[in-house]
């Protein structure tokens, strides 16, 4: 079977907002475009070429707000109440998400940082006992190792390697 692919087409609200979803999506920002004079939208472009095609291109497009309506419908839709109404919605939607998002890094780095907190004053606060313990296995052992049998012994040196 023989394909063509010439190029894909994202609608959005804006451009700005086509262009935030591809960075956010595909992990990279789109090249320069251009306007569509007759059809009053603009756009930006990303390269998709490759060995079997080799003038693909992914395009951004969205009405441009400085084109005067262009007496016809647009491509994609764009004109269509509903689907602008759609693509505000969606675009509203992932903006409440990026604020969302921010504010739980705040909370998870100030998670952390009382995590980290905690750690450090749990492994201070434990030192001290584990010294004490080290002391009366060092005591027993410069003491009462004589009267210890080979188990007693063995239990000694386990504490005072685990100390």
């Amino acid at each position: 079977m023989n394909v063509w692919l010439d190029h894909l087409v994202v609608g959005a609200a804006t451009l700005e907002d086509g262009v935030a979803w591809c960075e956010r999506t595909l992990g990279v920002s789109p090249g320069a475009g251009g306007r569509h004079a007759l059809m009053g939208t603009h756009n930006r472009l990303l390269k998709l070429e490759g060995a079997a095609y080799p003038e693909c291109y992914l395009e951004l497009i969205a009405i441009d707000p400085q084109a005067p309506p262009p007496g016809r419908a647009r491509w994609l839709g764009l004109d269509d109440p509903a689907e602008q109404a759609r693509l505000q919605q969606d675009s509203r939607a992932i903006e409440r998400l990026r604020v969302r998002m921010r504010e739980r890094s705040v909370e998870i780095e100030a998670a952390a940082r009382e995590l980290e907190s905690f750690t450090s004053t749990v492994s201070h606060d434990l030192r001290a006992p584990i010294r004490v313990v080290e002391g009366f296995a060092r005591i027993l052992h410069d003491d009462y190792a004589d009267r210890l049998d080979r188990v007693g012994h063995e239990h000694l040196q386990r504490i005072l390697a685990a100390a």
